[in-house]
């Protein structure tokens, strides 16, 4: 149920769950009627529209024959597209995937989610996040939630959101006078740490998308709580290596 207990979200909650969203998979790549469901969907809280979806896609789909059926096209529809996906083919298939993302985008991510590495995916969540002004304190969050876990392998999300929003190639490994130098004034930061990559990965193209300020309006709005995160695991990772290399000596 919604997190509000006012009759018209109960209202619209229930018609999101018994009418709007079974209904949809059965509507072949209608975009309007997306468009339409996700404007009712999108007033509702974060953990709400996440529980709905959950549930669409564990158990909405077992409902009704006509949905079950529906459920297995779609899973062969997208692993033969997701197959023959590539940088040649993006051009003629991705009418195809906007087509069943439009009515059933929880099969079509389900798949492409299992079948992908973290890297790859973490590369198209950071070039959708840049092409489309989608909320980004959800993933924030996730990535926060994540080391707090101790799952650092989640951090290669940030540096594809950083990489592709901001154009801005995050360094591997700074040496000792590049982290001395950050000491200093902006322009001494930006000559020592990203001199040459320091937007120039960005295409000009997609200046009018504001991609950086998107970026870093999320990261402050997140009250730097995911920056601190990051500087407590680089910090972990250089004693670790210094350990390391001291037993190697």
């Amino acid at each position: 149920m919604p997190d509000s207990d006012h009759l018209i979200c109960k209202f619209w909650h229930k018609i999101l769950r018994l009418y709007f969203l079974p209904a949809l998979p059965l509507i072949c790549g209608n975009a309007m009627c997306t468009v339409e469901i996700w404007n009712v969907i999108r007033q509702f809280e974060t953990t709400v529209r996440w529980r709905l979806y959950g549930e669409w896609k564990a158990r909405t789909y077992t409902t009704h024959p006509e949905l079950r059926v529906r459920a297995v096209q779609v899973g062969h529809e997208s692993k033969g597209i997701l197959r023959r996906l590539s940088h040649n083919t993006i051009d003629t298939l991705s009418g195809t995937v906007a087509k069943i993302t439009h009515s059933n985008l929880c099969i079509l991510f389900s798949n492409a989610v299992n079948d992908a590495f973290l890297i790859g995916l973490a590369s198209f969540t950071g070039m959708l996040f840049r092409r489309y002004s989608a909320e980004l304190t959800p993933l924030l969050k996730y990535i926060v939630h994540q080391l707090y876990a101790g799952q650092t392998t989640e951090i290669v999300v940030l540096r594809e959101l950083i990489w592709k929003m901001a154009g801005i190639e995050p360094l591997p490994s700074p040496s000792e006078t590049q982290i001395a130098a950050m000491a200093g004034g902006p322009n001494l930061r930006i000559e020592a740490v990203a001199s040459s990559t320091r937007g120039a990965r960005l295409d000009p193209g997609d200046a009018v998308l504001k991609g950086p300020q998107r970026l870093g309006k999320a990261l402050l709005d997140s009250q730097l709580t995911l920056l601190v995160l990051v500087a407590a695991e680089a910090i972990c990772c250089a004693q670790y290596s210094r350990r390391a290399s001291q037993v190697t000596c």
